[in-house]
């Protein structure tokens, strides 16, 4: 089976999109809310549900990225996904610092 080269990025995209997505998902249903009081608000570098909200969005964003680039074939997609990507990255700085 031949491998197309410019299938190899939409796909890594796809995976690792599909991969987080999952994860924020599975962290926002087991996570406990702000709300729920559990350390008596001690604690502010606890992840809580409603921080997966934003983050959920962006691999959302990530993985439609990835199948435009699976479905197009031509080489313009590769900038959009590196500026995507770029975005993706300054947003979760501006998460982390916040």
């Amino acid at each position: 089976m031949i491998i197309n080269r410019r299938k190899i990025l939409p796909a890594i995209v796809i995976i690792l999109g599909t991969i987080l997505l999952i994860r924020e998902i599975y962290q926002m249903t087991y996570l406990p809310s702000i709300h729920d009081n559990l350390y008596g608000g001690l604690v502010t570098f606890f992840k809580y549900k409603e921080n997966t909200y934003a983050l959920i969005v962006l691999w959302a964003i990530l993985l439609i990225t990835g199948i435009i680039g699976w479905i197009n074939d031509n080489k313009k997609w590769i900038s959009n996904t590196i500026l995507i990507i770029i975005a993706i990255c300054i947003v979760l700085l501006a998460v982390i610092i916040h």
